[in-house]
C-alpha cells in the first residue's frame, strides 16, 4: 500500500468509534478464524515477529478493518516500542505458535524434513488431500 493510501485510511480511521484489543481479537477471528492465522497471514508477512505501524495498517486494511487502527496500534503498543508482537495482541496464540516451533525444531531437521515425514512419501510432496 502507497504512503497516500495509509494516509487516507488513518485519517478516516479517525472518525470511527473506539476499537478495543477484544474487538479486535473478534474481528481477527470472524475474518481468518484465530488470530494466529490473521497474523501470519496479513500483519507479520515477512515472518519476523513483530509488526510495525505500517505493516499494521496494511494488514488490517487488507482484512477490510476501519476502525481506528492509529488509536488501536497506541493502544497496543503498550511498550512503546513501535512494534507489537502476537503476545501482545493475543497471548495464548503466541504461546500456542512457540510451542509449535519448538517441537518443530526438536522433531525436524528442517522444513523439507518435515515435509517429507508429514507426507510419508519419500518425494517430500504433500497432495492437498493430505495437508487439509
Amino acid at each position: 500500500m502507497e504512503a497516500d493510501g495509509i494516509r487516507r485510511l488513518v485519517a478516516a480511521s479517525k472518525d470511527d468509534a473506539p476499537t478495543t484489543l477484544e474487538e479486535l481479537r473478534a474481528f481477527l477471528r470472524e475474518k481468518e478464524g484465530s488470530c494466529l492465522r490473521a497474523w501470519l497471514r496479513h500483519l507479520d508477512r515477512d515472518n519476523d515477529k513483530r509488526v510495525r505501524k505500517h505493516e499494521f495498517y496494511v494488514g488490517l486494511a487488507a482484512l477490510g478493518f476501519t476502525g481506528d487502527v492509529a488509536s488501536l496500534f497506541a493502544t497496543l503498543d503498550q511498550d512503546h516500542s513501535g512494534e507489537l508482537t502476537l503476545e501482545e495482541i493475543d497471548p495464548e496464540q503466541a504461546a500456542l505458535w512457540d510451542s509449535f516451533c519448538r517441537w518443530c525444531v526438536a522433531t525436524f531437521d528442517g522444513a523439507a524434513d518435515m515435509v517429507r515425514r508429514v507426507a510419508g512419501a519419500p518425494t517430500g510432496e504433500l497432495a492437498a488431500g493430505q495437508f487439509c
